[in-house]
């Protein structure tokens, strides 16, 4: 199963459950994580949720000058890289 991740619930959460209607039939798992923030801590979470064969996929907002997303992505990367997780994938989107 895919999951899909979306740092808000507002404009980007709603357009990403659009293109899931629309081009997957509605077969994917969109979430929000309710802001980027504690993203490093969320991403355990994140991994717990999903299962091996799962796919978790966060996209988030990588607006020039927004150091807080540049900030948590480091610190969600090293997660990653402690918990040895694999199955995690980011895509920026600029609005």
């Amino acid at each position: 199963m895919v999951y899909l991740y979306c740092e808000d619930d507002k404009g980007g959460f709603h357009l990403i459950n659009l293109l899931d209607a629309i081009y997957f039939g509605k077969k994917l798992v969109v979430r929000s994580l309710k802001g980027i923030y504690k993203l490093g801590r969320k991403i355990e979470d994140i991994a717990h949720m999903t299962g091996k064969s799962d796919y978790a996929v966060i996209i988030y907002d990588n607006s020039p000058g927004n150091k807080c997303v540049k900030n948590e992505l480091e610190l969600a990367y090293e997660r990653i890289k402690e918990l040895k997780i694999d199955n995690v994938y980011f895509i920026p989107i600029i609005w």
